[in-house]
């Protein structure tokens, strides 16, 4: 293991990595891949040998920890493992086929500790082998094996004296003792209890069915507290779209399944022979297939000839990934949506209870019988046991739920679950805050102001809500009650990394870089593996006029995130700028494959390409900027500057009237406009956008000499 650095340092690198192998392991990857466990036999002559295959150990699940302990209390050990996946937990019994015999001993101390830790048993037998073992606690990771002491004897059956080593008393002897029994001493006693060990059990044959019955699957399980079911909008088999929510109001049987799914077909079988017993429980089926979508005239066969009276939908591949993460998080990653799968929905369209697998009319019923009238009684329901409750707030953690939405691409979802979670938990600092950051992510600075203002006014405590206030009301352009909130950041955090970088970049964009740039160092002091700090050095650099110090910035950011959409667009306006285009397109490539939604990237590639004389390539990199952003008033320009090379004047003009529309105080829009006007024969009409822009910028220097060149 390499040494611990001299000079601790936070790395966001490291952060981010563990929050990667976190995220691989909610979603059920392992720690150790298929690694098998293995068994050694010991040779008996200090030597092992690999038993792990003929043994049947060599199990492929992800192990944490095992221990060993007599649980059929027949003389040897068994084994008990336990797995981070699936399944968590195996008892494996030692059927060996040999009778051979032992013997056992339970310590209990007086003036030693209790359990006789550190104790050591040396053991004789009469045919002169001396065996000796030491009683020890924590000798397993997350584990700890019996402190019953097993001495295995093989074929004797006369053990002739016993020998125990107390900690803190004298040696103490014990003559004859019978073999196969479990030994119970007392230190200081001489007497001991004898308890014979149960009867072996008989060894397996290869066709002999296990006798440790296989559990079966519950057949459903109750919610700790209701969850929205996610909403969708699908269309039926008569060609109609059908809403979830259009059904709120109504208890819903929420069904998924498939033409191909045997179970699903027996399933729906029993909810057609059932149906008067469904509508008369005030139940309504909504039957979603997750059939392949080339396979709708399969679907449409299937419920025709089976002649099925329910809402049937066709599932999108929206839906069945969206419910694929809905099902991880409820059977902690456990499984993605399988089929049949059922939820039960109450008249506020939450789902309160769940069947992962085939079910039956009748255990749908009697569920509905116990159907819980309030969060306390759906939380008994859903307690796997009866017992009495010490910890009644069973909380889901909604960080982490909405999280996984947003990491699959659903950040809408994501959004949604916060809302919720804020309107019945209206107290909850938290989650206003997280949702801030959803509203973020996504460009809605104002609604993640919003939220963030509520998680301060809610008490939230730290650095953290200000450095997210500080943010939004950058974005906002809101620079001095921006420097504000930074400032309250830094007074609860002045060691914060983050407190320090925002800012720093607050300052930068108030007009005094020099002043942010001593701030945004000890930040990156302090994370120096900050891609983001490193991208503010670089864009303070630009500012300060240091532009090979900013380029050797962006090109770090790369190097440490080499995804970094914003460096990598950043870093190709310099190499355009500097006269490397082909560089410049690498870049701006490389932005759009990791944020192929970012038009601004999307722009400058277009530019790129009309500085090449590629117009058409221009054109569709142009077209993709304004797809994202309709309103996007340089790109509005740039295209139509573009139709100017190619002699497309009459088209261009729209767009450049457009982009002068949005962005008034746009100079070349006018000017681009003019020249078009000019290439058309239309005179007066150049001369009035030169006016226009005058009107806008009197001292507009091209502008003025323009007209004064037109004007007879």
């Amino acid at each position: 293991m390499s040494p611990s650095p001299e000079n601790a340092a936070r790395s966001s690198r490291y952060e981010n990595g563990w929050i990667s192998i976190n995220r691989l392991i909610r979603e059920g990857e392992g720690w150790s891949g298929h690694e098998r466990k293995v068994l050694y036999w010991n040779n008996g002559d200090g030597t092992f040998s690999d038993v792990s295959g003929v043994s049947g150990l060599d199990f492929p699940e992800d192990g944490r920890a095992f221990a060993a302990f007599d649980f059929d209390q027949d003389g040897d050990l068994d084994l008990v493992l336990k797995n981070r996946n699936s399944p968590q937990l195996r008892l494996l019994r030692n059927d060996s086929p040999n009778q051979h015999h032992s013997i056992a001993f339970r310590l209990h101390g007086t003036k030693s500790n209790r359990d006789a830790v550190g104790a050591r048993l040396v053991l004789e037998t009469t045919s002169g082998r001396r065996l000796a073992k030491t009683v020890r606690s924590g000798s397993g990771f997350l584990s700890q094996p019996t402190r019953t002491i097993y001495f295995g004897l093989g074929e004797e059956t006369r053990i002739r004296k016993l020998t125990v080593f107390w900690p803190s008393t004298p040696p103490q002897e014990f003559g004859t003792l019978p073999v196969d029994h479990l030994m119970q001493l007392t230190e200081g006693q001489p007497e001991t209890k004898a308890v014979p060990f149960r009867p072996r059990s008989r060894a397996a044959g290869a066709n002999r069915q296990s006798s440790i019955a296989q559990s079966s699957i519950p057949p459903g399980f109750w919610l700790t507290e209701p969850l929205p079911a996610p909403p969708f909008a699908l269309r039926s088999l008569d060609g109609s779209p059908r809403t979830l929510e259009s059904l709120r109001g109504k208890r819903v049987l929420l069904n998924f399944w498939a033409t191909w799914c045997a179970p699903c077909q027996a399933e729906l079988a029993d909810f057609q022979k059932q149906q008067k017993d469904l509508e008369a429980r005030g139940l309504v089926p909504l039957l979603v297939s997750v059939d392949e979508p080339g396979d709708e005239a399969k679907v449409r066969r299937f419920v025709r000839d089976r002649g099925l009276p329910f809402q049937v939908l066709l599932a999108d591949e929206v839906v069945v990934k969206v419910y694929s993460v809905l099902v991880r998080n409820l059977l902690d990653h456990a499984s993605d949506l399988v089929v049949p799968m059922t939820f039960l929905l109450n008249e506020s369209g939450e789902i309160v209870r769940a069947y992962a697998g085939r079910t039956s009319v009748d255990q749908i019923g009697k569920d509905l019988e116990r159907w819980p009238a309030n969060r306390e009684e759906l939380l008994r329901g859903a307690l796997p046991f009866s017992g009495r409750a010490y910890v009644t707030d069973f909380r889901r953690n909604w960080a982490l739920f909405a999280d996984s939405f947003a990491l699959a691409g659903f950040s809408g979802q994501a959004v949604n679950y916060l809302q919720y979670i804020t309107r019945i938990q209206p107290e909850f600092a938290d989650a206003f805050d997280h949702l801030g950051l959803l509203h973020a992510r996504q460009g809605r600075w104002q609604q993640a102001l919003e939220a963030h203002r509520r998680a301060e006014e809610l008490g939230l405590p730290g650095p953290v809500v200000q450095t997210h206030l500080a943010t939004a009301l950058t974005q906002l352009g809101r620079l001095a009650e921006a420097e504000l909130a930074a400032s309250r950041a830094l007074a609860a955090g002045p060691s914060d990394a983050d407190a320090l970088r925002v800012w720093a970049a607050v300052v930068s964009r108030r007009g005094n870089p020099q002043k942010a740039l001593p701030v945004l160092q000890r930040a990156l002091d302090l994370d120096p593996e900050n891609a983001d700090g490193h991208y503010n050095l670089g864009l303070l650099y630009q500012k300060l006029g240091r532009s090979a110090d900013a380029l050797a910035a962006f090109r770090h950011v790369v190097s440490l995130d080499p995804g970094h959409a914003d460096a990598l667009n950043t870093l190709g306006v310099l190499y355009a700028e500097s006269g490397d285009p082909s560089q410049a397109i690498d870049s701006f490539g490389r932005a759009l494959r990791t944020k192929p939604a970012f038009a601004p990237a999307h722009r400058n590639l277009g530019l790129v390409y009309a500085q090449q004389g590629r117009l058409g390539e221009a054109e569709q990199s142009l077209r993709a900027a304004l797809k994202l952003e309709p309103r996007y008033a340089e790109a509005l320009n740039d295209l139509g500057g573009v139709y100017l090379k190619a002699g497309r004047f009459r088209e261009a003009l729209p767009l450049l009237q457009q982009a002068q529309r949005e962005k008034p105080d746009l100079a070349e829009a006018y000017l681009n406009a003019a020249r078009a006007h000019l290439a058309l024969g239309e005179k007066q009409l150049a001369i009035a956008a030169l006016q226009a822009l005058l009107q806008r910028q009197p001292n507009h220097a091209a502008a003025t000499d323009w007209l004064q060149r037109l004007r007879p």
